[in-house]
């Protein structure tokens, strides 16, 4: 159950202003290729990452650190569904694109090709990941081509297959699409010789362009791909991020690692610290997993929960195929909380979908066995097929999925119930792969619906004002515990302190949440606390508050909301666009004419019992 209270007064709950500080290259054409296949890729070690985390390499490098914004999840031409949609912007466009290069929508399409878009000069990324399917790499690398016709691998063994005719030819639809890896290379990528060459090829590509994009402390890429995996239409997709330029021979895709414990396994195997590679498996789009999301693969025994916990650190809690935070079900007694009617894209999810139900089943677990394999910390993305990552604007979205979106009238008739997708943002020391990465491990990360809103949350057991101008370093030296960490032990009989602050985007603040859940008696407790923000605190705000319902040995987490005022839904800018040619739901107070409040997510702290 789910209950809102008002600010409470108690002397904790405080709202002040204050101001915030804010080598792999690919075989030469003609070049002898390995065609061997085997079970389990080694790690090849590469150019490691530039530094460690708290190495200072960068001008702007900060101890207390500083805000970065980034896309963990975009698919290019290399991805098979996006090639059907006409993108042909490959990983080294999408890496332009975020730092400001103009790209067409849908060029593949001589007929209907978008337009060109870019981002603006304010709203650049400082670090991104391309994630391509791993299942169809060898498809959309070793059949594709350019808009100009030239082969992205001129030396793929299968480019002149009629399969690969067929790739490129504009009958190439979705899903018929996906069919054209089995005549290439069977069931599995490592079917045959050639399919496990031209897998290890794209990928290689892949990483080529990501490392040439990455210049440390103004723009890092991380390498990455996306594992997926569906089980009678359920998404159980996963986009798997590695932490340096040490990664496996070739991504593990879900052809043949087919459940996330097996994903991981071939990660314990392929992916070894000792030679410096580090992964994290983050899932997405929970609320279409119909309710086995938060599912443990197997047998979920001690060796599978651990591995949760080592690789399973985040989870995507918004992106253009909805907002998975919570459930609004009051009939079925989940979330009376009337925020979690946000970006809903289906109302027949299962309530075990959503990222507040599968943090709860984790206390759960811990209650029982005094493990939680879902410590999850919270990012954003776009999932966008375009090739354009970070494109998030209400205001001037363009669509995600080529030649289905490209123009309003598509948008609001075939995708209504999507929307421009989240951003992830970081805290982290200074923008190098090691830094970006160590914060995603630790989960000192927050995602937003697409405003650039700057959340910071902190635990602690002191009552001393922390809202003040020396903040968050006073917290800090005082032993704060930041999102995604585990509250420090009670040093008496006191109740926690939660620090929440919060600076706005371009629209002021409407209110700042905190989220409790916790289990008693084997049953939990979920509390929604609200406090409305007026004047200047809707700018820059800074709060303090006292758990007064603390039970000292309960499971818990906590996490915090900031709310946007409410501002129009992208629908209602493309009916402006149309004017005279928008469809019903456009008129005033129609469907389309929706308003919506925009929001950050921190990650959650955690009480361990």
């Amino acid at each position: 159950m789910n209950f809102r209270f008002p600010p409470p007064s108690l002397p904790g709950a405080l709202v002040l202003a204050v101001l915030l500080g804010s080598g792999c290259t690919l075989e030469a054409p003609g070049q002898a290729r390995d065609t061997s296949s085997p079970e389990t890729p080694p790690a090849e070690p590469r150019t490691p990452a530039l530094g460690t985390a708290t190495q200072a390499l960068c001008s702007d490098y900060n101890a207390y650190k500083n805000v970065y914004w980034g896309d963990l999840h975009t698919h290019t031409s290399y991805s098979v569904d996006a090639y059907s949609f006409r993108t042909r912007n490959t990983p080294q466009d999408a890496h332009a694109f975020a730092r400001g290069a103009p790209k067409q929508i849908a060029a593949g399409d001589p007929a209907g090709a978008g337009p060109t878009v870019q981002l603006n000069s304010g709203r650049l990324l400082d670090f991104n990941a391309v994630t391509d399917h791993s299942e169809w790499l060898p498809t959309g690398f070793g059949c594709g081509a350019a808009t100009d016709g030239t082969p992205y691998d001129p030396a793929s063994p299968y480019y002149g297959s009629a399969a690969c005719q067929y790739y490129r030819s504009e009958q190439l639809t979705f899903p018929g699409s996906f069919l054209t890896q089995v005549p290439i290379c069977g069931n599995s990528p490592n079917g045959t010789p050639e399919c496990t060459a031209e897998l290890r090829s794209a990928w290689q590509a892949e990483q080529q362009a990501a490392n040439q994009a990455y210049v440390p402390c103004t723009y890092t890429t991380l390498h990455g791909y996306e594992w997926t995996s569906s089980q009678d239409g359920a998404t159980l997709h996963r986009n798997v991020i590695f932490g340096s330029d040490v990664v496996p021979d070739v991504p593990y895709s879900a052809l043949d690692y087919t459940d996330p414990g097996q994903l991981w396994t071939a990660l314990d195997q392929g992916c070894l610290a000792s030679a410096g590679c580090e992964a994290l498996t983050i899932p997405h789009n929970t609320n279409q997993s119909n309710g086995l999301a938060f599912d443990l693969p197997g047998d979920a025994g001690p060796d599978v929960v651990a591995q949760a916990g080592r690789y399973q650190r985040l989870v995507e809690i918004h992106q253009h195929k909805g907002n998975s935070e919570c459930a609004y079900k009051p009939d079925a007694g989940y979330s009376l909380d009337p925020l979690c009617q946000f970006e809903q894209f289906s109302n027949d999810t299962p309530p075990q979908s959503y990222v507040r139900q599968g943090l709860t089943k984790g206390l759960g677990i811990q209650a029982a066995t005094g493990s939680n394999p879902f410590r999850l910390g919270i990012v954003g993305a776009t999932d966008n097929h375009n090739g354009m990552s970070g494109a998030v604007s209400e205001t001037s979205w363009n669509g995600h999925v080529g030649i289905n979106d490209n123009t309003p009238m598509k948008r609001l008739q075939k995708t209504p119930n999507e929307n421009p997708g989240g951003i992830t943002g970081v805290w982290a020391e200074q923008n190098t792969r090691a830094s970006i990465f160590a914060a995603l491990k630790r989960r000192e990360v927050f995602a937003t619906s697409g405003p650039r809103i700057k959340v910071r949350l902190y635990q602690t057991w002191s009552s001393t004002n922390f809202c003040t101008a020396t903040y968050p370093q006073n917290i800090i030296g005082a032993g704060g515990v930041p999102m995604g960490g585990t509250m420090s032990a009670n040093p008496g009989s006191g109740r926690p302190y939660f620090v929440v602050s919060a600076v706005k985007d371009v629209v002021d603040l409407a209110s700042i949440d905190i989220i409790k859940v916790d289990i008693l008696n084997g049953q939990p407790r979920e509390r929604v606390i609200s406090f409305p923000l007026t004047g200047a605190q809707a700018s820059t705000t800074c709060l303090s508050w006292q758990d007064p319902e603390f039970v000292p040995g309960a499971p818990a987490f906590y996490y915090a909301r900031a709310v946007q005022a409410a501002t129009p839904r992208w629908s209602s800018y493309d009916c402006d666009q149309l004017g005279g040619l928008a469809p019903a739901g456009c008129q005033a107070g129609g469907k389309f004419r929706e308003m919506i409040q925009e929001r950050a997510w921190t990650s959650p702290i955690w009480a361990l019992p």
